[in-house]
C-alpha cells in the first residue's frame, strides 16, 4: 500500500510539474482575465446600475483602470528606488576618498606587519582590480546589444499580453454566466470543484498569512522611516515588504546595508532606528508565520519553506507562489483520487 500511495504521489507531482512548466505560460493571460472578471464583476454591475454604462464599456474601463493602477504603482516604485539609489551613489562618491585613504592605510600597515616592501599589497591589489575591470568591460560590451534586444522584445511581449488580458476579459464577461453554467453541467465538475476548494483553502491560508506579514512590514518601515526623516517612505515600505516576502532575501537585505552606511556617516540614532525596524520585521515574521500557517492549514513552517525553495529552484522567482500552490494542488488531487478509489 505504501508503494501504491508513493506511486500516486509521484504521478500527481509529475502532472502538476508539467502543468506549471508547459501549460501555465500559455494559459496565464486567460487565467488573469478570469481573475479580473471575478474581482471586478460586482463593481461592474454597480457601475452599470448607477452610471448606465454598456457592458463592454464598463468591462473595458475597469480592466484598463486596474491594469493602469498596477502599472502606475510599479512605475512610481521604480522611480522611488532610482531616487534612493542616486542618493546612495552620491553618498558613496562623497565618502570614497576617505574610505580609500583608510583602506590604503590599512594595507600599508599590513605591509609593515608582513615585512613586505612599502606599497606591495597596494600594487598587487591595483593590478588585480584593473585586470578584473577589463574582463568585466569586455563581458558587458559583448553582451550589451543582445541584452537590449531581449529587453525590447520582453517589453513588447508584456504589452501584447496585457492587450490579450483586456480582450479576454471583455469576451469572458459577456458570456460569463453561460460559460459557468456549461462548465457546471459537465460530469467532471464536482471533482474539479472539490479540488478547487482544497486548493483555495490552502492557498487562501498562505496568501492571508503573507498578506498580514506584508502589511505589518510596510507599516513598520513607512512609519519608522518617516520618523527618521526620510522621504517616499510609503514606497520604500512597499519595496522592503516585497523583498521581505522573498524567503531567500528578507528585509535585512536592504535594512542591514542601509544601517551600516548610516553608521559610517556617524548617525548613531538613525542606525539604531533602522536596527529597531529590522528587529520588528524579523520578529513579526518569526512569530506570526508559524502561528497563522499552523492554525489555518496544518502545514509546518519548515514544510512551507521547503515548498517555496523547491518552487524557486524549479520555476525561478515565480516559484514563491507556484511552490505552495503546487503542493496544495497535489494534496487536493491526491485526496480526490483516494476518495474515488474508496468509492
Amino acid at each position: 500500500m505504501d508503494w501504491i500511495r508513493a506511486g500516486k504521489l509521484a504521478v500527481i507531482s509529475l502532472g502538476v510539474y508539467l502543468l506549471f512548466r508547459f501549460l501555465l505560460p500559455f494559459m496565464f493571460p486567460f487565467l488573469a482575465a478570469l481573475f479580473l472578471v471575478r474581482l471586478l464583476r460586482d463593481w461592474i454591475v454597480l457601475a452599470r446600475k448607477y452610471f448606465h454604462l454598456k457592458k463592454q464599456i464598463a468591462v473595458l474601463l475597469f480592466s484598463v483602470g486596474t491594469l493602469a493602477l498596477l502599472l502606475g504603482s510599479a512605475y512610481r516604485l521604480i522611480l522611488c528606488v532610482s531616487a534612493q539609489g542616486s542618493r546612495l551613489i552620491g553618498f558613496c562618491r562623497e565618502c570614497m576618498p576617505e574610505w580609500r585613504n583608510s583602506f590604503w592605510g590599512l594595507l600599508g600597515n599590513c605591509d609593515a606587519i608582513l615585512g613586505l616592501p612599502a606599497g606591495a599589497l597596494e600594487g598587487m591589489l591595483t593590478e588585480k582590480l584593473e585586470h578584473m575591470l577589463e574582463l568585466l568591460n569586455g563581458y558587458f560590451l559583448e553582451r550589451l546589444p543582445n541584452q537590449l534586444i531581449q529587453a525590447a522584445a520582453a517589453c513588447i511581449g508584456f504589452f501584447i499580453m496585457l492587450t490579450i488580458v483586456v480582450m479576454a476579459s471583455l469576451l469572458l464577461y459577456q458570456d460569463y454566466d453561460n460559460i459557468l453554467a456549461e462548465v457546471r453541467r459537465q460530469r467532471w465538475y464536482p471533482m474539479l470543484s472539490r479540488i478547487r476548494s482544497c486548493v483555495s483553502e490552502s492557498g487562501a491560508a498562505y496568501l492571508k498569512t503573507q498578506g498580514i506579514i506584508l502589511l505589518c512590514t510596510i507599516v513598520y518601515n513607512a512609519v519608522g522611516l518617516h520618523l527618521l526623516g526620510y522621504s517616499d517612505t510609503i514606497f520604500l515600505g512597499i519595496l522592503i515588504g516585497i523583498v521581505d516576502f522573498l524567503p531567500i532575501l528578507g528585509a535585512g537585505t536592504i535594512l542591514i546595508p542601509w544601517l551600516l552606511l548610516v553608521l559610517l556617516q556617524g548617525n548613531i540614532v538613525g542606525a539604531a532606528g533602522l536596527g529597531v525596524i529590522y528587529l520588528l520585521c524579523f520578529l513579526t515574521r518569526q512569530y506570526l508565520e508559524p502561528k497563522l500557517m499552523g492554525k489555518q492549514n496544518g502545514l509546518r513552517p519548515f514544510y512551507m519553506f521547503v515548498c517555496i525553495y523547491l518552487g524557486m529552484k524549479l520555476f525561478g522567482l515565480w516559484g514563491v507562489f507556484l511552490g505552495p500552490l503546487g503542493v496544495a494542488l497535489i494534496q487536493g488531487v491526491y485526496q480526490e483520487w483516494g476518495a474515488d478509489a474508496r468509492q
